[in-house]
């Protein structure tokens, strides 16, 4: 795989995996992939660090998705992608597992990974909605798995799922957030702006949002304290995932209804 993609590395974790993942269980993919200079990269499984993983079956009961052969057999709107075996669906809760793993630990929108079963793969596309995944592809004799990495080890961040609004703030800027929030000295923090009314803006200090361990991945959403820089004043950050992130403000009353009427998708069941 290194002459079609240099700047990936795929590191063997079956056997190490990440255990501070938010999970009651340890996340080890068959392969975890890294770009960058080798040098850096975990010898193990570390969902914050992670690009995509890789997940290995041969047997034919563990495959989640219906074979591709049955598509032109019946019309598609009558079939059901997913299928419910018991070892498919904890094939499928499985690599659910990593991908949410990944996509509650990093600031991203999206993610990839790859599922191969014994002669043929799969590249499915995860995001906060749920996933898309490719018609069998046989690598044997179509390119298009080398063509994935090929292409993936090349393209920005964004079109990998990277949010690039979110950046490790500056030390002096985090050692102030850290201060007003009362934080240790060894919490990471970051920093993004929040789009406000009337063209403004608002940047704001926050650590990390602890990763929920759900699936469909990051149905959830995270909130934690952060630090509102223009107004030093301590402020509380909802992520949405993929929609916008709000900022609520602290010893402001809200009523149910002044809620529905500023955040009207906030309440929704």
């Amino acid at each position: 795989m290194k002459p079609f993609a240099r700047q990936l590395h795929f590191v063997d974790t079956h056997a190490r995996g990440d255990s501070e993942n938010g999970y009651t269980f340890t996340i080890k993919p068959d392969i975890s992939v890294y770009s960058g200079p080798s040098t850096t990269k975990p010898t193990n499984c570390n969902v914050e660090l992670i690009d995509m993983h890789v997940e290995f079956k041969r047997y034919p009961w563990d495959d989640p998705f219906l074979p591709h052969s049955a598509y032109k057999q019946e019309k598609r709107e009558e079939l059901c992608f997913v299928l419910s075996g018991r070892n498919q669906q904890n094939t499928l809760g499985q690599i659910g597992a990593y991908a949410a793993a990944q996509l509650g630990s990093q600031f991203c929108m999206h993610c990839f990974s790859i599922f191969i079963m014994y002669d043929f793969a799969r590249i499915i596309r995860w995001d906060r909605e749920g996933a898309i995944a490719t018609a069998p592809i046989y690598y044997d004799t179509d390119a298009s798995l080398m063509e994935f990495f090929s292409r993936f080890s090349q393209a920005p961040s964004t079109l990998r799922g990277i949010d690039t609004s979110v950046s490790v703030a500056p030390s002096r800027k985090a050692a102030l957030a850290r201060t007003r929030l009362n934080l240790p000295l060894k919490i990471a923090m970051f920093m993004t702006s929040i789009p406000g009314s009337g063209g403004n803006s608002m940047t704001i200090i926050f650590p990390r949002c602890e990763a929920s361990p759900t699936t469909p991945a990051c149905r959830g959403t995270r909130a934690c304290p952060a630090y509102d820089l223009a107004g030093d004043r301590v402020v509380f950050f909802k992520d949405r995932g993929a929609s916008r992130p709000m900022i609520f403000f602290p010893k402001v009353k809200f009523t149910h209804n002044s809620m529905l009427k500023m955040f009207p998708m906030s309440l929704s069941v």
